[in-house]
């Protein structure tokens, strides 16, 4: 009683513990959430800001900070390729692709070594007239975002892709392996007392407790002797002398599963019987 109540506290810690684990995943996915959000809002403000008054730099710094949020994310690897991606689709719609090309510009100089006010203000002032509609950096902005979002929906399916070709290169190297394994049993196995005697070995450990050794081997016996008619462990004349088969079976049996194991091969003894057999 004693055991069982301490497995049952061993449990009931072992649950409280994943659920707080998993409080503290949701709690800080939730945290990383809002600065990722509150990143982008300031990034927001700081062109809404430009829009309403062109003839001012605004603060940039919010860009320096949002920069320091995708870093975290690891996705600074993206801007790169966005800006190419922009680049090469400047001419289908013009003023949008450039301003969305502004913004990632912006970002990239913002990522560099050293950033400040003063290197974000000339890129920022090589763009700023001539424009088609009032809030063009806001927008574009929003636009980035929206791409970080795409980018991020496509990494994850990336990553699933990633994992299901690894686990099905896992199980062919797997079945590989274990067909290797198998040949190593069969070539090693070839005669048929190997595979009865394997037999003998996985029944044996099946019964193993339910009585005494020797009955044990009696019973194995009868049952070989019931699935096996035409095979007999020995003459039915000297039914004692079948026990001792089966007996010496079992020895037999043990030295050529380790003689397997040494050999690297892990099958199950149920495995090594079926490999066996194939020969039989």
């Amino acid at each position: 009683m004693d055991d069982h109540l301490k497995r049952l506290k061993d449990a009931d810690a072992a649950a409280e513990r994943a659920a707080r684990e998993r409080q503290l995943i949701g709690e800080q996915r939730g945290a990383a959430e809002r600065e990722y959000e509150g990143a982008w809002q300031a990034v927001s403000k700081c062109c809404l800001a430009g829009d309403r008054d062109d003839s001012k730099v605004p603060d940039l710094s919010p860009f320096i900070a949002l920069i320091a949020v995708l870093e975290k994310r690891g996705w600074l690897r993206w801007l790169p390729e966005m800006a190419t991606n922009i680049s090469q689709d400047l001419d289908s719609h013009f003023f949008s692709r450039r301003d969305e090309l502004f913004i990632v510009t912006l970002l990239m100089e913002a990522s560099k070594k050293g950033a400040n006010q003063s290197k974000l203000a000339k890129v920022y002032s090589s763009r700023t007239k001539g424009q088609s509609y009032p809030t063009w950096r806001t927008s574009a902005a929003s636009d980035i975002r929206e791409f970080f979002s795409i980018r991020e929906q496509q990494a994850i399916k990336d990553a699933e892709r990633a994992d299901e070709e690894a686990k099905r290169l896992q199980a062919k190297q797997a079945a590989q392996a274990k067909l290797a394994q198998v040949e190593i049993v069969r070539a090693a196995g070839s005669r048929g007392e190997v595979c009865r005697n394997l037999q003998f070995l996985a029944r044996h450990i099946e019964l193993k407790g339910s009585d005494t050794t020797a009955r044990i081997n009696v019973k194995i016996r009868d049952w070989w002797d019931q699935q096996h008619p035409d095979r007999p462990c020995n003459s039915r004349k000297d039914r004692r002398k079948g026990a001792e088969v089966v007996r010496a079976g079992i020895r037999a049996a043990k030295a050529f599963v380790e003689k397997m194991r040494s050999q690297g091969v892990t099958l199950s003894i149920e495995e090594m019987v079926e490999a066996t057999s194939q020969d039989r």
